[in-house]
């Protein structure tokens, strides 16, 4: 069974290695996979982190106090929770729950204790198939024969760095190659509502839900140039986006420019619409052109 193991930076890292290389050792039949470690050689490593996200049954994101609002963390977590048959949960390193704001916080979350690690693999061990299991009794056995190991390594995390830096495994451009995988792979998947890019990887990473297509009339079509957003914050702006009530059929592309159409019962509602999207740009700098199209049997 998979186990996706995320992270982002040194300490987070630390903790998501012990973890993958602890947990088969209370649990055999368990597979976890952290990108730094499992990825073939020749092969290609965005779309290998995209197909195990899509394969996983349980989700780990370990977190740590400077990782908290990481782009990448964000953009895994919200993979993982697409996924309505995987288990995703937190796993909190000198941290406590309340510390935890959204998106993140909508999910279950472990401390780094005997106590609470010992009922992750509990939640780990009933996602196994039956014969797979392990009995309650064998379960505590295993888990206190290895925990001192697991301990260990979490005595060794490295102290919180002044400035932490970004792992070298992960630079700017794998991780737009991996957004823009992950994306084609949900924008094709046939159990999607809609192949909606940006309303899916969006909704997918702060809401955790699928989006319903509106019956309304189209009225304008807005193309939005992100020429001046940064990388990391280009996923939060599109998700800003896809919110605004009448903003339908987004589409992206290569994570530059975006387009979408509003839409709406009158003409009137459908301004709205366009004004807080105009707003929205604004706000942010970015220049937003607007073309009306013309509605067949609309009210104006």
């Amino acid at each position: 069974m998979k186990v996706f193991v995320s992270w982002s930076g040194k300490r987070s890292h630390h903790i998501a290695t012990a973890l993958r290389d602890w947990l088969p050792n209370v649990l055999q039949p368990v597979r976890p996979f952290i990108s730094s470690q499992d990825i073939l050689k020749g092969a290609r490593g965005n779309v290998q982190i995209t197909k195990e996200l899509e394969e996983a049954v349980v989700g780990v994101i370990c977190l740590t106090n400077e990782n908290l609002t990481a782009p990448w963390i964000l953009f895994e977590a919200g993979a993982l929770s697409k996924l309505t048959s995987a288990y995703v949960c937190t796993y909190l390193y000198d941290l406590e729950p309340s510390d935890i704001a959204p998106p993140l916080g909508q999910f279950q979350h472990t401390r780094s204790t005997k106590k609470e690690t010992f009922a992750l693999v509990q939640t780990i061990n009933a996602e196994l198939p039956e014969a797979s299991r392990l009995g309650a009794d064998r379960l505590r056995d295993a888990f206190e024969i290895w925990w001192s190991k697991l301990e260990t390594k979490l005595s060794e995390v490295p102290p919180k760095p002044e400035e932490e830096e970004s792992p070298p495994e992960r630079t700017e451009q794998d991780k737009i190659d991996e957004l823009l995988e992950l994306v084609r792979r949900l924008g094709s998947n046939s159990s999607n509502r809609k192949n909606d890019i940006v309303v899916q990887l969006g909704r997918a990473i702060f809401h955790g839900h699928s989006v319903v297509p509106a019956e309304n009339a189209k009225w304008f079509e807005c193309t939005i140039d992100m020429q001046k957003l940064p990388d990391a914050a280009v996923v939060e702006f599109m998700a800003a986006v896809v919110d605004i009530n009448g903003v339908e059929n987004s589409h992206i592309f290569d994570l530059r420019r975006m387009q979408v159409d509003i839409t709406g019962h009158s003409l009137e509602e459908a301004r709205h619409s366009l004004g807080e999207l105009r707003t929205l740009a604004g706000s942010h700098g970015l220049d937003c052109s607007v073309r009306q199209t013309t509605v067949v049997g609309a009210q104006a």
